[in-house]
Protein backbone atom coordinates (compact mmCIF):
# COMPACT_ATOMS: atom_id res chain seq x y z
CA UNK A 1 0.00 0.00 0.00
CA UNK A 2 2.84 2.36 0.81
CA UNK A 3 4.44 1.80 -2.61
CA UNK A 4 1.16 2.74 -4.30
CA UNK A 5 0.93 5.90 -2.22
CA UNK A 6 4.50 6.87 -3.13
CA UNK A 7 3.89 6.33 -6.85
CA UNK A 8 0.61 8.24 -6.81
CA UNK A 9 2.09 10.99 -4.64
CA UNK A 10 4.59 11.93 -7.38
CA UNK A 11 1.81 12.78 -9.83
CA UNK A 12 0.98 16.47 -9.90
CA UNK A 13 -1.85 16.46 -12.42
CA UNK A 14 -4.10 13.93 -14.08
CA UNK A 15 -3.90 14.29 -17.89
CA UNK A 16 -7.52 13.28 -18.45
CA UNK A 17 -10.44 11.76 -16.61
CA UNK A 18 -13.00 9.25 -17.77
CA UNK A 19 -16.26 9.20 -15.81
CA UNK A 20 -17.37 5.64 -15.11
CA UNK A 21 -20.67 4.72 -13.48
CA UNK A 22 -21.18 1.33 -11.91
CA UNK A 23 -23.21 -0.28 -9.17
CA UNK A 24 -21.75 -2.35 -6.39
CA UNK A 25 -23.76 -4.43 -3.99
CA UNK A 26 -21.88 -4.86 -0.71
CA UNK A 27 -23.48 -6.99 2.01
CA UNK A 28 -23.40 -5.35 5.42
CA UNK A 29 -21.11 -8.13 6.70
CA UNK A 30 -18.44 -7.13 4.18
CA UNK A 31 -18.29 -3.47 5.20
CA UNK A 32 -15.60 -4.37 7.73
CA UNK A 33 -12.98 -4.37 4.97
CA UNK A 34 -13.56 -0.64 4.51
CA UNK A 35 -12.33 0.02 8.05
CA UNK A 36 -8.82 0.06 6.56
CA UNK A 37 -9.71 3.28 4.74
CA UNK A 38 -9.49 5.15 8.03
CA UNK A 39 -5.73 4.51 7.91
CA UNK A 40 -5.39 5.30 4.20
CA UNK A 41 -8.24 7.61 3.20
CA UNK A 42 -8.36 8.32 -0.53
CA UNK A 43 -5.53 5.85 -1.05
CA UNK A 44 -7.30 3.46 -3.37
CA UNK A 45 -10.64 4.79 -4.56
CA UNK A 46 -10.24 8.54 -4.17
CA UNK A 47 -13.23 10.02 -2.38
CA UNK A 48 -15.16 6.87 -1.59
CA UNK A 49 -18.77 7.47 -0.62
CA UNK A 50 -21.06 4.66 0.40
CA UNK A 51 -24.74 5.30 -0.25
CA UNK A 52 -27.34 2.96 1.19
CA UNK A 53 -30.57 2.38 -0.69
CA UNK A 54 -32.81 0.13 1.34
CA UNK A 55 -35.85 -1.43 -0.26
CA UNK A 56 -38.52 -1.68 2.47
CA UNK A 57 -40.34 -4.37 0.47
CA UNK A 58 -37.28 -6.64 0.65
CA UNK A 59 -37.48 -7.13 4.42
CA UNK A 60 -38.83 -10.33 5.91
CA UNK A 61 -40.61 -9.88 9.21
CA UNK A 62 -40.68 -12.89 11.53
Amino acid sequence: MREIEELIGNQTAVPYTIPIRFRVSIPLDDLLIFSAFTDYPNGLFGDLKIKFKINPHAFVFC
